[in-house]
This record gives C-alpha cells, structure tokens and sequence, in this order.
C-alpha cells in the first residue's frame, strides 16, 4: 500500500513487484469500492506484467472533515493522470470496470499517455443520451435514491438506516459486498451519492468520439447489473474499437479467481503489448 498526493488530497494506491521491462498496466476501479476488489485481477496478470491501482477518493474514508466538491470525474480523472506520473509509467494500459470504464474514457479524452483502453463491463451513464440504450429495471430505484441521499446526510443516514434494518447486507453475493459498502454507512452514502450526480452529468460518448486509440469494450449476456447494450452504444461510438460480446458472468465475475472475463482479458492484453513490441521491432 502506498499514499500518493493530488493536490492536497492523500490518495491510497497499491501495485505488484515492478519488474523491469515487464509492461505496465493500471486497473480503475469502480467508485467506493475496496482495493480488495482488484485481487482476482491482479492475480491473473501479476507474473506477466506490473500491475497499479489506487482507491477512488475519500468515499469510504472515515475522515468527516472531507471537502465533498473533491467528489467530481474531472477529480477521478486527474488522479488517475497522478498515479501515472507517480510511477513514471509511459503509455500504459489502462484497464477500466464497471463506473471505473467511465474514468478511463474521461481520461483517455484528455490524455494521449497510455496504450490502449480495456473497458469492462462499463457503467456510462446513458439513460438520457441514447435511444440506443435499453435502462436496466434497478436503475431508477437506484437513482431516485442516490438523489435523496445526496441531498443531506440526514436524508442519507434514513436510507442507510432503513437498509440495514432490512438485512439487504445479509442478501447481496460476496463480491457484490465490494460494491454495496458505501450504502451501509450515512457518510459514506453521501459521499457516494454526490460523486453520482456529477458522474450522471457527463457525457461518455463525446469522451468515446474524441478517441483515437484502439480501445476494446467487453460485456457479458449473464451481466444484470448493467446489461449489454451501453457497451454497444459506447463501442459505436468509438472510431478503432473491438467489441467482445459473450457469456462472461455476472457483473461480479470480474471479482472472482479464473473466470472466463479474467481469462480473456489476459489474452487480450498480451496480444495487444505483443502486437505494440513486434511493431517497436520492425
């Protein structure tokens, strides 16, 4: 675990042994989700390429002095940007998931440092930008309520609250617990739902317009979570993308050891570095 600051924010990072001439690649992960979340990752890569990552800021820090306007993509963004320069990486890749899919499009408008883009099971926030999108049915429940929380604390310490006494954290899947923790605590909550009204304010597929890059977006028949069809519209919108469409699992599947999605993920990144270093060597 390591601290890296951006501007006067700590943020906490880790990465694997950093192995000479082994390639770079930094994972995003979602918003308010443990670094524990990036193990199974790491695991599938950790032997063959040196591998950052870094939690998004402050939402599960216990920290009540927090400035919440820290709480915005331009922020994410620039973090990730941070952590680049922190360990002098040149051109990695760039692996995003879920909401964290999102902050590697934000990123990727703005910065030409990195490879290429692996977008998994990404969270775009286009419910109201594209008629091509089909709303998963949980989404407005969890809009309508994120948008209460992030009105007061007192209104997210009710949500909590009720949640709890409902026993929704006995009911969630394991992995899923990696997702849900901000919901289980009133400032977390809040925190969260403030950085989802800025989330929600941007436009992903202008992001996805202005890149270049070859970018691969992955999205799984058996993900409820956030189903197919925003991979799709975001990969349409790109000008160099592949789209890798299948049976993948579960939106958690991602979190688990040896999965298909982890698998193919890894064959995916060593052909592209492999693809980089051949075209280096001609």
């Amino acid at each position: 675990m390591k601290k890296f600051i951006n501007g006067a924010m700590p943020i906490l990072s880790m990465h694997t042994e950093r192995v000479e001439n082994r390639p770079d690649v930094v994972l995003v992960l979602p918003f308010g989700t443990e670094l524990e979340a990036a193990n199974s990752f790491i695991a599938s890569l950790d032997q063959t390429c040196n591998l950052y990552t870094w939690q998004s800021r402050h939402i599960l820090d216990d920290n009540d002095e927090l400035q919440v306007q820290a709480l915005t993509m331009a922020s994410h963004a620039a973090d990730l940007e941070q952590l680049i320069d922190e360990y002098a990486l040149h051109e990695p890749v760039i692996v995003g998931y879920c909401s964290g899919a999102a902050v590697a499009l934000h990123f990727a408008a703005r910065s030409d440092n990195y490879q290429a883009l692996f977008l998994v099971f990404g969270e775009y926030a286009l419910a109201e930008r594209s008629k091509e999108y089909e709303v998963p049915a949980h989404y407005f429940e969890v809009d309508t309520l994120l948008r209460m929380a992030a009105k007061s604390r007192a209104f997210s310490t009710m949500l909590s609250d009720k949640m709890s006494g409902a026993g929704f954290a006995s009911q969630v899947a394991d992995e899923a617990r990696f997702f849900n923790k901000p919901y289980f605590n009133e400032l977390y909550l809040h925190r969260y739902a403030l950085n989802y009204l800025d989330f929600v304010s941007h436009d992903y597929l202008d992001d996805a317009k202005q890149l270049d890059k070859h970018v691969y977006v992955y999205c799984s028949d058996e993900d409820k979570h956030v189903g197919t069809d925003t991979s799709v519209v975001i990969s349409n919108a790109l000008k160099n993308s592949t789209l890798v469409k299948g049976k993948y699992g579960d939106h958690y599947a991602f979190c688990r050891p040896e999965t298909g999605i982890l698998q193919k993920l890894k064959k995916d990144i060593s052909h592209e570095i492999s693809s980089r270093e051949c075209l280096h060597a001609v």
